[in-house]
């Protein structure tokens, strides 16, 4: 491997000094964990194709939208990301994305992100070319994979995880969100959960965050695993929802600061709503949670 000259070495220790300088006299903190987010557009091939069009005979002026849709919507993304202090991209062509974001407002990205594309690129495309497979409608869609890491975790290694779980977004359907947290101590959580209608997960994800913030201990997310743990079936499916909804109630109220009626019944229905979201499945659930909770800790 070639050797950094010297002088470049210490040009770079000099402005590295200056900038951790300058960022405690402005008292400004900075957060030891990032977040890399990739995704691409669901069935591009059968799309550009026209796979999906019942009538072709305007083939080429459709494939011409595509690329015209896609083309704004990455210029728009990357201005979105870089102008916004959210983060810094990457690389954005077309329907592919690869940025790296603010731990504190990445559910706001993709939101955002999100929503853009489904005005933007799939309700500007089927306003003149409607796309069908069987006769029913479908949408153009994208499915995201993020990797949170530590700063000085390997980049390589995060950027393969964010691909893996934008590959396990894929498989769980697209349409959908994979998200992996690499700790510094080794511990990994991660999961998939699918944006539903306007990206309600999203919303429901990042209120749990801002209760937990403001409102609860997390004390209630490590409670509920280990009473639930060894009662879930082979499935990691509980096996009565009645019983876990019941004592997650209970636990939420001893959670609770301030005791308020109304918050502990959002919490509830946030968490019920995501555990329907994902079929049910306890340990999906869990690792979710938890995302939650380390997301929390780390970005106060």
């Amino acid at each position: 491997e070639k050797e950094i000259p010297k002088n470049k070495l210490n040009e770079a220790k000099s402005k590295h000094s200056q900038l951790h300088k300058a960022l405690k006299e402005n008292e400004i903190k900075l957060y030891k964990y990032y977040a890399i987010l990739v995704f691409d557009g669901d069935r591009m091939g059968k799309i550009l194709s026209g796979a999906y069009l019942t009538d072709k005979t305007d083939l080429q002026k459709y494939q011409s939208l595509i690329s015209e849709l896609l083309s704004n919507y990455a210029k728009w993304a990357t201005e979105y990301v870089n102008n916004h202090s959210f983060g810094r991209t990457i690389y954005a062509g077309g329907d592919d994305f690869v940025g790296f974001i603010n731990l504190e407002y990445l559910f706001d990205v993709l939101n955002e992100l999100r929503e853009k594309f489904e005005k933007d690129v799939n309700q500007a495309l089927q306003q003149k070319y409607p796309l069908k497979e069987n006769n029913m409608p479908i949408d153009f869609t994208f499915s995201a994979g993020v990797c949170i890491a530590h700063y000085k975790t390997p980049l390589g290694v995060v950027l393969k995880t964010a691909k893996k779980m934008e590959d396990k977004a894929k498989e769980a359907g697209r349409n959908a969100l994979g998200i992996a947290v690499l700790k510094h101590s080794g511990e990994q959580h991660e999961t998939t959960i699918h944006w539903e209608n306007n990206a309600e997960n999203l919303v429901r994800i990042k209120e749990i965050i801002q209760a937990l913030e403001k409102d609860f201990s997390d004390t209630w997310i490590k409670n509920i695993e280990q009473e639930f743990t060894l009662l879930c079936d082979n499935n990691q499916s509980i096996k009565d929802k009645e019983i876990f909804l019941y004592e997650l109630q209970r636990l939420l109220k001893r959670s609770s600061i301030y005791h308020d009626k109304s918050k502990i019944e959002l919490l509830y229905k946030r968490v019920d709503e995501l555990f329907c979201s994902l079929s049910y499945n306890f340990q999906n659930l869990m690792q979710l949670l938890q995302i939650c909770q380390f997301i929390n800790r780390k970005t106060r």
